[in-house]
């Protein structure tokens, strides 16, 4: 199997105290085109892997009948219920903080910066059909540092930017964060991360509110 962007999860030791082996945990994307081989893997090595393919439904199901009781694999599963298919709804609709890059690979450049800030408002549009409220940091910041007399980089700015986008993130439900690289966007995740809010990463992850 050929994977696409393997992303560092946690770590955890699986008996503290009695052994010190240590587990390294993984995400990655594939589709059906990257299989690369039946599996197996290395018979001169004593391997003997079988791969299962199954729903994530279907999976959970089988955590809570007690059918899936390898701690690895539960671990990984509840991983992926916070972070890719999506946090458990509440009775109201969520509120969605939408992060992605701004000003990052924009060299100031109005038309790119313009063309960052359409693409997290496109994200609120599609969150807002899903019966979600959608929220960008942009929405609070930019009218306030304009309404106080400042602009792009200047001390105005770096007293409402971020910090006031932080303190609006801290009470939303959700982060989405969307598009490439972007330092700022990735500091958001990180606070939210911190003060256990669920991350996704795809818009799909985001189950619509019930009607």
């Amino acid at each position: 199997m050929k994977l696409r962007e393997v992303q560092p999860l946690f770590e955890a030791y699986m008996s503290p105290g009695s052994v010190t082996e240590k587990l390294h945990f993984f995400a990655a994307e594939y589709e059906d085109d990257d299989l690369v081989g039946a599996g197996g893997g290395l018979v001169d090595e004593g391997e003997d892997i079988a791969r299962f393919e199954i729903g994530f439904d279907e999976a959970m199901r089988q955590v809570e009948a007690g059918e899936i009781v390898d701690a690895k694999t539960i671990m990984l599963l509840r991983w992926a219920e916070r972070h890719v298919f999506g946090p458990p709804l509440k009775a109201g609709a969520l509120l969605v903080f939408i992060a992605g890059p701004y000003r990052s690979g924009a060299g100031d450049r109005e038309d790119l910066i313009a063309a960052h800030v359409r693409a997290m408002q496109d994200a609120a549009v599609q969150v807002a059909a899903l019966g979600h409220v959608p929220l960008l940091g942009e929405w609070v910041t930019l009218p306030l540092i304009a309404a106080a007399g400042g602009q792009r980089g200047d001390a105005v700015w770096d007293r409402f930017f971020h910090p006031h986008a932080q303190a609006v993130l801290e009470r939303c439900d959700v982060v989405l964060r969307i598009g490439g690289e972007s330092a700022g966007a990735d500091a958001m995740v990180t606070a939210a991360l911190a003060r256990g809010l669920t991350v996704i990463h795809r818009l799909d992850a985001l189950r619509a509110r019930p009607a």
